[in-house]
């Protein structure tokens, strides 16, 4: 029948029973612990190893029974191996006095009311009126009336063996207050399940109770103890860095009552189940702190009160190593050094924009470079940005382009951009309100020649000058946006100009000219090879063929295959005619043969039969597809045969 379970903790967080003390009832006495419990608060000898003692233990401070609890106990009941008796009560009673029910079969708990009483029987009682089972057994009873079970019996054990056989047991004891379920788990296994109004049904309406353990023996005994178990908070101290934020969250659904409080007195969060109607959740027990220091946390949990507190420690970002935002090199001389190590952190670590993570890195182009700097403990970042001119170098555009001409330094007192034929582009001096700033610095030049550079700062003259050169870009190929040719007779070539440099149709092509069969817009873009300087171009090729419409005066419909048919002859093919019409007549005006927007080839009969030689008559009517211009004429025909 023994199973063994090691003392499971049901709480979902480890916490802590702190306790207010119990009071200990008839035979019931302390002790140190019992082995195998683990880690425990108070444990108790409900009943010595003696025939007709009685022992109850108390928790000293009352439960709430409109809040949930989910608690476990440890409990030994002894090793007498199924001739032990009687067994143990988990009891919830109303506030009166200390008092013990009868011994025996009725464990120290019979006649207790109001009350709620999980038996945990280890002897069959055979006297009338008791309803128990052959095995070690639990039941549930209201009031003190052990002889009517609400729920039960029910073996401890699903092997239906017996418990005390000098191993430890885990009893858990459920209440959801919302639902109103009272549950009983043994070793892990559920055994009593209920739904009941303990407050209004039992408890007469008070929902602050009593709760302890009871246990009796009688004609037989055992050694039956009792362990409540101790559950630590070991909040984890955090650090964080300058100027971030850390979430901190503690949760346990049962819980009662919360509150972090930081160490200036300011109370961050403060929850309890009687000021809220809904139940603790994740959200209620969360928060972002952001500043140093300490930050106390108190809650109550199962009818205790736990206490701990989280320190903490803001971590210094990394110093930024830039002491300006821009500066002016000439790598005519040497490259340009940026530098981010620090002395008093030569630990941190390093990755600047470009991909590198040394400390130092040497450039030769202007541009734009950021390093960010972790420092070693907690990896908290800083980040720095510089940007370097090339100041002394020539520079080459494009000449539909520009080029962006700056220097920048904070103390600066005069300062001069001028052209070589003497024009001022830039002229600033300390004479003027406002400060010196960025943007006083940037001129665009577009015009080729040599630009010279003034400057005082801390009354030094600075001079300086730079060549700025222009790569013309391609031309422009096409000299019209539009060309109409007749695409049916000949294709068009469309030549991009510009020799030895390098294009790209819209069609795909890289050659410098294409052939063109049929009508659309038509793109290219031409590349120079210095500086790839661009250059583009759009044609729009519209296709139409003019067509001459000839109508023959004769023809000779004798079966020879020679002139068998009267045909209209278009110089060109149909399509560029548009609702074409033609009609024949004989001299008396009756209509011998027509068509419409179709070839024309009569055959010299009218329905089927061969018509007489002689003169024939026929007027026509188009349009010209593309001019849209109507065409109409007459004119007579020869049938010989």
């Amino acid at each position: 029948m023994k199973y063994f379970i090691q003392l499971v903790i049901i709480f979902f967080i480890t916490n802590s029973f702190a306790q207010f003390g119990y009071t200990k009832i008839g035979d019931a006495l302390s002790i140190p612990s019992i082995p195998s419990c683990g880690l425990v608060d108070s444990c108790f000898t409900l009943t010595p190893q003696e025939n007709s003692q009685s022992g109850a233990v108390w928790d000293t401070k009352l439960i709430n029974l409109n809040n949930s609890f989910d608690a476990s106990f440890c409990l030994y009941f002894g090793n007498f191996n199924g001739w032990g008796a009687d067994g143990i009560a988990f009891v919830m009673r109303g506030d009166n006095l200390d008092t013990m029910g009868n011994l025996g079969a009725g464990l120290g708990a019979q006649g207790i009311s109001p009350s709620v009483i999980l038996e945990l029987d280890t002897w069959e009682n055979t006297e009338s009126g008791i309803n128990d089972l052959a095995v070690d057994h639990s039941s549930l009873f209201f009031n003190g009336d052990i002889s009517n079970p609400i729920q039960g019996p029910i073996s401890l054990l699903p092997s239906t063996g017996n418990v005390d056989n000098g191993a430890t047991h885990t009893v858990r004891v459920k209440w959801n207050a919302t639902t109103q379920l009272l549950q009983m788990y043994f070793d892990g296994n559920l055994r009593i399940t209920h739904t009941v109004d303990l407050v209004n049904s039992i408890f007469l309406g008070n929902h602050i109770v009593k709760w302890g353990f009871t246990a009796s023996t009688g004609g037989l005994n055992n050694l039956q103890q009792i362990c409540f178990p101790k559950y630590t908070i070991d909040l984890q101290d955090k650090f964080i860095c300058e100027n971030e934020t850390t979430l901190i969250s503690f949760y346990d659904p049962n819980i009662s009552s919360y509150r972090w409080t930081y160490e200036d007195g300011t109370i961050i969060k403060d929850w309890n189940s009687l000021d809220y109607t809904s139940p603790f959740n994740l959200n209620d027990s969360s928060f972002l702190a952001s500043q140093s220091g300490t930050y106390y946390f108190d809650l109550e949990l199962n009818n205790q009160l736990v206490s701990d507190s989280v320190v903490i420690t803001e971590i210094p970002l990394p110093s930024k190593v830039f002491s300006k935002e821009i500066a002016l090199f000439c790598n005519e001389n040497s490259n340009y050094i940026l530098d981010a190590f620090d002395l008093a952190n030569p630990f941190n670590t390093f990755l600047w924009s470009s991909g590198e993570t040394s400390s130092q890195i040497s450039k030769s182009n202007s541009g734009i470079y950021s390093v960010i700097i972790s420092e070693s403990q907690n990896s908290c970042k800083n980040y720095d940005t510089l940007k370097i001119i090339n100041f002394c170098k020539d520079t080459i555009i494009c000449s539909l382009g520009e080029a962006e001409i700056s220097f920048y330094e904070p103390n600066i007192s005069s300062y001069r951009w001028s052209f070589e034929d003497g024009t001022i582009y830039k002229n600033w001096n300390n004479s003027f309100a406002a400060p010196f700033n960025l943007l006083d610095t940037v001129f665009n030049p577009t015009i080729a020649g040599k630009y010279y550079f003034d400057m005082t700062i801390k009354n030094d003259v600075i001079k300086d000058s730079f060549q700025l050169d222009i790569v013309a870009n391609p031309n422009t190929p096409f000299l019209e946006t539009e060309i109409t040719t007749c695409l049916d007779e000949e294709s068009l070539i469309l030549d991009a100009q510009n020799s030895g440099n390098s294009y790209l149709w819209s069609t795909g092509d890289t050659t410098q000219s294409i052939n063109i069969k049929e009508e659309g817009i038509y793109f290219v873009e031409i590349v120079e090879s210095q500086l790839n300087c661009k250059n583009s171009d759009t044609i729009s090729i519209i296709s139409f063929c003019t067509t001459d419409v000839i109508f023959p005066n004769i023809f000779s419909p004798n079966g020879d295959s020679i002139n068998d048919f009267y045909e209209v002859i278009f110089t060109n093919t149909f399509k560029w005619i548009s609702d074409f019409q033609f009609e024949i007549y004989n001299r008396w005006g009756t209509l011998v043969y027509s068509v419409k927007n179709e070839a024309v080839k009569w055959n010299g009969k009218e329905n089927g039969n061969e018509i007489s030689n002689g003169v024939y008559f026929y007027k026509y009517s188009y349009n010209d597809a593309f001019s849209k211009e109507n065409f109409k004429g007459n004119g007579n025909i020869q049938l010989v045969r």
